[in-house]
């Protein structure tokens, strides 16, 4: 059965500090069954993740600035802006 997903659960992935056997176990139903998650949902992860940065809690040094594989038209734009390799043309 799938599950509303929340973003308290869902950022604890993004660090190991956070993560319990709880919501590591959802992680791997998630993987399993998916989830559902409310429209907000990804505005509400983009803070998260935007505080965390803030806080330092981001390794921005360590980004692996692989290529992007994508056909949206103004993702690739923007990629392509920051000097990143993109595929998929």
């Amino acid at each position: 059965m799938s599950f509303v997903l929340d973003n308290s659960v869902a950022l604890t992935w993004c660090f190991e500090d956070e993560r319990t056997p709880v919501t590591t176990a959802l992680l791997e139903r998630v993987g399993e069954v998916g989830a559902l998650a409310p429209g907000l949902w990804p505005l509400e992860a983009l803070n998260g993740l935007l505080i965390a940065e803030r806080r330092g809690r981001l390794d921005s040094p360590q980004r692996r600035r692989l290529p992007l594989a994508t056909l949206d038209r103004d993702l690739r734009a923007a990629a392509t802006a920051l000097g990143l390799t993109v595929l998929g043309s």
